[in-house]
């Protein structure tokens, strides 16, 4: 579980896929449209994206979801971190 600074169609996460689900994918049927960035980030122009995966093996279906994904209620640039949260249950 983490950040793999990896999108979705590359080999890193084509490798955990062969032995591991995406909790999130099983839950919703898709990565999410992002995980990276958020406004804190303001030093890296790649393009947004999902980066960051909770992979589970065995049953029963996880639930998938994301964490840490509004800002602070009185400041919308503020968020955690550069990354959305990607969780597992």
């Amino acid at each position: 579980m983490g950040d793999f600074n990896a999108y979705p169609e590359e080999p890193t996460v084509a490798l955990m896929k062969a032995r591991f689900a995406s909790a999130y994918e099983e839950a919703h049927g898709r990565e999410p449209e992002k995980t990276w960035p958020t406004p804190v980030n303001t030093f890296d122009p790649s393009p947004p994206g999902c980066l960051d995966y909770a992979f589970v093996a065995g049953r029963p279906r996880p639930r998938g979801g994301l964490a840490f994904d509004r800002p602070h209620p009185s400041d919308a640039s503020l968020f955690p971190s550069d990354h959305l949260g990607v969780m597992a249950s």
